[in-house]
């Protein structure tokens, strides 16, 4: 019998640019003995939400850090917390799989400071952002016609429009504007606009 997994979709900004709005994560039960630093889990807090950070700590109880954050998280997480770890990650019709132990612990040493870079940020990080963003969107332009648009219909009646190259995703058109989020370095998903 195989191990049932939980597909969920990501919201928030504390597992930048590791886990991003929009994402849809894979979350495989397992117990407390299974984790280990540098995994990230997800568990439920005193008042009934669910969050996705990675271990930092593990002693009787885990210590964890959300990847854009700059502090670890103040709550303590015990084993009747713990409602899995994140083992796969679906972003753009692409699907990667989450690292966890010591190639997790550096992949969130890495993104913590690749956080640094984001576009939604007032300091010297978000201009750096903005700046790459900018090169990306002239960069891209010359391709934007030789790519379709496709609108995919799900069971519930959403739409989702895709750009597309090929068979391959480019960016997602955001449901309540003109705007688009393209992949870029990292796979980060960054928002442009359509007329840019």
């Amino acid at each position: 019998m195989g191990i049932k997994t939980n597909i969920f979709l990501y919201h928030g900004r504390s597992m930048w640019p590791c886990f991003q709005e929009g994402d849809l994560l894979e979350c495989e039960p397992c117990t407390f003995a299974d984790i280990r630093v540098g995994d990230c889990v997800v568990y439920s807090t005193d008042d009934n939400k669910h969050v996705t950070h990675r271990v930092v700590a593990k002693r009787d109880y885990l210590t964890t850090r959300g990847d854009a954050m700059p502090a670890v998280d103040n709550e303590i997480i015990t084993s009747n917390q713990i409602a899995g770890k994140i083992v796969l990650r679906h972003r753009l019709g692409n699907i990667s799989k989450v690292d966890g132990g010591f190639t997790g612990w550096l992949a969130g040493r890495f993104f913590y400071y690749a956080g640094r870079i984001d576009p939604q940020r007032k300091a010297i990080g978000g201009r750096v952002a903005r700046g790459l963003r900018t090169i990306s969107v002239v960069s891209l332009k010359p391709f934007w016609n030789r790519g379709r648009k496709r609108t995919l219909v799900s069971d519930e009646e959403q739409e989702v429009t895709f750009w597309m190259i090929g068979k391959k995703a480019i960016g997602k058109k955001s449901k309540d504007s003109d705007q688009w989020q393209i992949a870029w370095p990292w796979n980060i998903a960054v928002t442009i606009k359509e007329d840019q």
